[in-house]
């Protein structure tokens, strides 16, 4: 499959999904419930469990709600780190305080989403090699081999191949059910995660990176 037909491919399966989540993800005791099975889920993992530091991402209004997972990891003082957009194609993370309320952390960044405040530290890409770390990283879908569709601007791809392609910490997908597909289309610029986390639990469950 060419470069071209790889983009096309990908373009289809992102509108097919996005009318999905836009359906499913008005204001319902549905998607609350299901948005906290899937936090329980991701908090119950022993990868969780024993990581020092976690990288999360702040949801939109049609992704899970990660503030459970947030606030939880805050309380437990562990090091939690959030993404900030930097440019129009690079992204750092950010370490929240244990001591501050979440919220009080947030502020509404690049195309209107929150991210961390100008107060709080940056760290470097190589700092996630030095800890026990676990990455939880939103797609708008995924496939059983570990490959996820992002939402077209490349930043996690980028962000994680400044770690040098030597990735040895596990990376988490994190979605609905109804975004897993058969097949995400893909090239040498995509990083699959290791594990996929839904409302119904661990959908794959790798020890070691697949490339």
């Amino acid at each position: 499959m060419d470069e071209s037909e790889i983009k096309a491919r990908k373009k289809m399966l992102r509108l097919e999904i996005k009318q999905k989540l836009n359906d499913f993800s008005k204001p319902s005791a549905e998607f609350k419930e299901k948005s906290e099975a899937a936090c329980l889920n991701f908090l119950n993992t022993e990868e969780y469990k024993n990581c020092e530091l976690l990288l999360c991402f702040i949801s939109l209004n049609d992704e899970i709600n990660t503030d459970l997972i947030l606030k939880t990891a805050l309380l437990q003082k562990k090091t939690v780190a959030v993404p900030r957009v930097i440019s129009a194609t690079e992204m750092d993370f950010f370490l929240l305080k244990n001591e501050l309320p979440l919220e009080n952390q947030l502020i509404k960044g690049s195309f209107s989403i929150l991210e961390p405040a100008d107060f709080l530290e940056k760290i470097s890409p190589d700092f996630l090699c030095k800890k026990t770390t676990v990455a939880l990283l939103p797609g708008l879908a995924f496939d059983k081999t570990g490959f996820r569709l992002g939402r077209g601007k490349g930043y996690y791809d980028r962000y994680l191949a400044r770690t040098g392609n030597a990735i040895d910490f596990p990376l988490f997908g994190f979605c609905f059910d109804f975004q897993l597909v058969a097949s995400v289309p893909h090239d040498e610029h995509d990083f699959p995660v290791w594990q996929i986390i839904t409302e119904s639990g661990t959908q794959i469950s790798k020890q070691k990176p697949f490339f």
